[in-house]
């Protein structure tokens, strides 16, 4: 009697291996991590968003809104220096539009909270920020035009569409992919140097 060998795709059987540390039971709290350093960067931007929203428009550089994120190498630092700044557009008292448009699609590789972190970035990102009562800030990233959030496992970079971000003075928060919930799928506390 011969028996047949069943072949398993390799995609599916590393995705399978890769769900419960990627998607985590939807009753469990993600765990904060502390990421020193990164307040002063923090401040600086939410205090630039506040000014544009006062004055009715503004701009930011691409480095302050990506920032904590330290290592990058020259090709990608030249490629986010030719990236064109990110703008500003209020729209009522506590939020307005955001818009970047770049010549193509762009993925940063750096380290954040002290690890190997990407950002790939479409050729125009979009979306809405809202000023909280905290003074905190929500970036809530339009879904065909979002920021994606990478990290490597066995090799390869996988990512995750961001749905919104939410920062804060003391604490940095990334909901991915649906995630419309109150846990978020990446947590960090803010704490000095």
């Amino acid at each position: 009697m011969s028996h047949r060998r069943r072949k398993l795709p390799l995609f599916p059987v590393i995705l399978a291996f890769l769900a419960p540390a990627a998607a985590p039971p939807a009753e469990a709290k993600t765990a904060c991590m502390t990421v020193p350093g990164i307040g002063p960067e923090i401040a600086k931007f939410l205090d630039e968003v506040a000014a544009a929203q006062a004055k009715g428009q503004g701009t930011l550089p691409l480095m302050d809104v990506l920032f904590g994120i330290t290592e990058i190498d020259a090709e990608d630092q030249q490629e986010i220096d030719g990236r064109p700044t990110v703008h500003l557009m209020p729209r009522g008292t506590d939020g307005g539009d955001f818009a970047t448009d770049g010549p193509e699609a762009i993925t940063v590789q750096g380290v954040f909270a002290n690890k190997e972190t990407y950002f790939r970035m479409p050729r125009k990102v979009r979306g809405r920020y809202v000023i909280g009562p905290d003074g905190g800030v929500t970036l809530i990233y339009d879904p065909k035009h979002a920021v994606e959030l990478g990290e490597p496992h066995m090799g390869m970079a996988f990512f995750a569409r961001t749905n919104h971000t939410v920062i804060k003075r003391d604490s940095l928060a990334f909901f991915l992919d649906d995630n419309t919930g109150p846990d978020p799928d990446r947590c960090y506390h803010v704490v000095p140097e």
